[in-house]
C-alpha cells in the first residue's frame, strides 16, 4: 500500500511517514533538540525574554515573507556556535512555515 509524503507529496509506501530525503532533512534539523543543554537554554528566562524581545521589536513581522512572526530562529545554530546563542544580531523573527523552511536547508 503507497500513501504521499507528509512533507512533499511523493509516494512512500505504507506505514512510512516521509520519504527518504524529507526523512534525512528533517532528521538533520532536528539534531539537537534532544540534547540536553540546548533543551535547557530553551526553556531558560534569558531565551525566553529575548525571544519574545525579538518578536516585538519586529513588531511580530516575519523577516522573510512578512507574515505574522511566532518563531525566533537562530541564523548560526546554537550547536554550531554556542556563543552566539544570547546575541541578538544571530537572530531572526520568522512565522512558523519560514521557521521550517529555515531549520530544513541546514
Amino acid at each position: 500500500m503507497m500513501k504521499f509524503c507528509s512533507n512533499c507529496g511523493r509516494l512512500v509506501s505504507y506505514p512510512k511517514r516521509m520519504c527518504e530525503e524529507c526523512e534525512s532533512k528533517y532528521a538533520e534539523s532536528t539534531s539537537g533538540r534532544h540534547d540536553p543543554r540546548s533543551r535547557q537554554f530553551y526553556n531558560s528566562k534569558a531565551w525566553k525574554d529575548l525571544s519574545t524581545y525579538k518578536l516585538q521589536q519586529e513588531h511580530y513581522t516575519c523577516e522573510e515573507c512578512g507574515g505574522i512572526a511566532t518563531d525566533v530562529h537562530h541564523i548560526v545554530p546554537i550547536l554550531e556556535d554556542w556563543s552566539k546563542r544570547l546575541d541578538y544580531s544571530n537572530l531572526q523573527a520568522l512565522c512558523d512555515s519560514c521557521h521550517k523552511k529555515k531549520r530544513t536547508k541546514r
